[in-house]
């Protein structure tokens, strides 16, 4: 997709870095710290079962028509396999998640902190623990359909590099629509863009999601 991501990036002036330097439509990621070990070397990826990932949910609060609430949430990860230096370690985080409405408009939030565990290997250069938080306007276009804008922070889960695009804080825009079809089925498409860029978040994701309400 480098070809539709840069012509993405020149429209909104964000400026390609120097993905100019490396061949198209290909994918290898090297981790070095300057001047000493290179923790990962991986080439092109193959599909794969995630992570296992157990949540629990509590409201804590919450009106009449629950249009405002807050809840606890948590959330577990067991790893399956092995990352490219060694098996990596369960992980928890924990969150608190909010909404509430104003007229047409709806404001989502979250603020949370996980642990950051993967292999023994890389301990010298991952943070123990992140931080993390979500802020989403919500504001409803029919009956059936929303269109929704976040913004997602985090706390550096790298360090010891000396290099903003690597062990700095990252920010994500997401601008997306959720609709519905009939009663259970739920249906989302978002567009992700790292802002400001330069940082180690996520460079561009489109995202499609089908979920059902039991």
């Amino acid at each position: 997709m480098d070809s539709v991501i840069s012509w993405w990036h020149t429209k909104l002036s964000l400026g390609n870095g120097n993905r100019e330097h490396y061949p198209e439509d290909e994918h290898h990621a090297r981790l070095r710290v300057p001047g000493g070990e290179t923790f990962l070397d991986m080439g092109p990826r193959t599909l794969a079962l995630g992570d296992i990932r157990f949540f629990a949910k509590w409201l804590v609060t919450s009106n009449n028509d629950g249009s405002s609430a807050l809840s606890l949430r948590a959330a577990t990860r067991i790893p399956v396999h092995n990352d490219q230096t060694d098996g990596e370690r369960t992980d928890l985080a924990v969150m608190a998640v909010g909404r509430r409405p104003f007229g047409e408009w709806h404001v989502h939030g979250t603020v949370g902190g996980a642990t950051v565990r993967g292999s023994p290997e890389l301990a010298p250069i991952l943070h123990r623990a992140t931080a993390f938080e979500m802020l989403g306007v919500e504001h409803a276009l029919s009956n059936r359909l929303a269109g929704i804008v976040q913004y997602m922070w985090s706390s550096p889960l790298l360090t010891g590099f000396g290099e903003g695009k690597i062990d700095h804080w990252s920010g994500n825009l997401v601008l997306g629509v959720v609709g519905r079809i009939g009663e259970p089925w739920q249906w989302q498409a978002s567009l992700q863009e790292d802002i400001p860029a330069g940082t180690p978040a996520v460079d561009f994701t489109l995202g499609l999601a089908l979920s059902r309400r039991s």
